[in-house]
């Protein structure tokens, strides 16, 4: 499956049949992203059916019309004329080229002249403008040339590949394709999985192989029509558990399985983590877990002290995290200073859960399992000793 393929899905399954316009997250929004529009116009033509093409050329003309005089573009329908992203202009840039490069002969002329006048008021506006480096590298190859090529910082990483697929294909070895995941750009926790990034999407394509995880409908998907393809340096297929600094494992089962460790300073070795404890104790916070690991509670997740259920544990004792083909097990051992710890299982969302919010704000989708402070001195230092059995490993 291509990239463009789930991108036309995706709009077509938010365009509205009464404005023919891909609105927000679904069809009863009435926000309609300009952005998001372009994306799915390209991804119509990319179909390769007159329909489709003959929808898309209607599109692109309704969408042309709300350039901004100054050659900018708005960020909703609704804000025209203002401009309240800098970089917008920039960001359909790229889309309207592609446009004119592969599909310019079949849009007929009338359609051709109206991009090719947008991106002469696109590339207007940002003359003699400051940029930063990624949109000046942007500008730069808009306008045709040749710039050095950059190293951009990873939480940037789709908006450089973007660009500088009109100079090279872009190469990705960061992606696991075991896993489905680049683990270095997936902070964030959506339900029981985390939060597919573009780049998992565009490196699944390269991989030929999508995880369910990748399949599932996103509004996000719209703008994969951005990138026509990355190429894979890394082959990462062999292991289905991978752990990653500071300290996280992720695994597969009936979804992709993450388990991640929160404190504030730690020390990771190969089969422990040393927690040294802050000098300072918070008494008086209702709920003092200073030291913490959140799993997804999925469906298929199952958690045990020594072997049997419960929610309250002791040092020393033994915590089961398992599936079932996968089993973590989890020691806490006070190894300097003295206290007093209760070890609990609770339900709670993990830092960086975006689904409990909005209509989803009163469920929780993790486990936390860690140990609350009753007292205790001010220099501590707890050891978590952890074992692994069941998958390939790769760290």
């Amino acid at each position: 499956m291509k990239t463009t393929d789930l991108a036309y899905m995706a709009g077509k399954k938010r365009q509205s049949p009464r404005t023919g316009l891909v609105h927000g997250s679904d069809l009863f929004s009435d926000t309609v992203a300009l952005y998001d529009n372009f994306c799915f116009a390209y991804a119509l033509l990319s179909q390769r059916k007159a329909a489709e093409i003959i929808e898309a050329k209607t599109l692109l003309l309704r969408l042309l019309a709300f350039q901004a005089p100054i050659g900018n573009f708005p960020v909703s329908l609704h804000d025209f004329p203002h401009c309240y992203d800098l970089y917008q202009g920039l960001k359909i840039a790229p889309l309207l080229l592609r446009t004119l490069d592969g599909y310019g002969q079949v849009l007929g002329a009338e359609c051709k002249e109206k991009i090719e006048s947008s991106l002469t008021s696109i590339l207007g506006f940002y003359e003699n403008k400051g940029l930063p480096e990624l949109w000046q590298f942007r500008y730069q190859v808009c306008l045709g040339n040749k710039p050095q090529i950059i190293r951009p910082s990873l939480v940037n990483i789709w908006e450089y590949w973007v660009s500088l697929q009109f100079l090279q294909t872009p190469t990705c070895d960061f992606y696991h394709q075991g896993l489905g995941i680049a683990p270095i750009l997936s902070t964030l926790q959506n339900c029981f999985e985390p939060l597919p990034h573009l780049s998992e999407w565009a490196c699944a394509a390269a991989a030929g192989t999508f995880s369910s995880r990748l399949l599932n409908d996103h509004p996000a998907q719209i703008q994969l029509a951005a990138l026509e393809k990355v190429e894979l340096t890394s082959t990462q297929t062999d292991f289905q558990l991978l752990i990653t600094d500071p300290f996280k494992l992720y695994w597969n089962g009936d979804s992709l399985h993450s388990l991640c460790f929160v404190a504030d300073k730690m020390e990771v070795t190969n089969e422990s983590i040393l927690v040294e404890l802050p000098q300072t104790v918070e008494f008086g916070r209702e709920d003092l877990f200073e030291v913490a690991f959140f799993c997804d509670a999925s469906p298929e997740t199952q958690i045990a002290i020594g072997g049997h259920r419960g929610t309250v544990f002791e040092l020393g004792d033994a915590v089961e995290i398992s599936t079932p083909s996968f089993q973590c097990t989890l020691r806490f051992e006070l190894i300097s200073g003295t206290g007093d710890f209760c070890g609990h299982i609770v339900r709670s969302n993990r830092p960086g859960q975006i689904a409990c919010v909005g209509p989803l704000q009163h469920e929780t989708f993790d486990w936390k399992i860690g140990l609350r402070t009753l007292r205790r001195s001010p220099n501590c230092t707890i050891r978590i000793s952890f074992s692994l059995q069941g998958l390939t490993v790769d760290s």
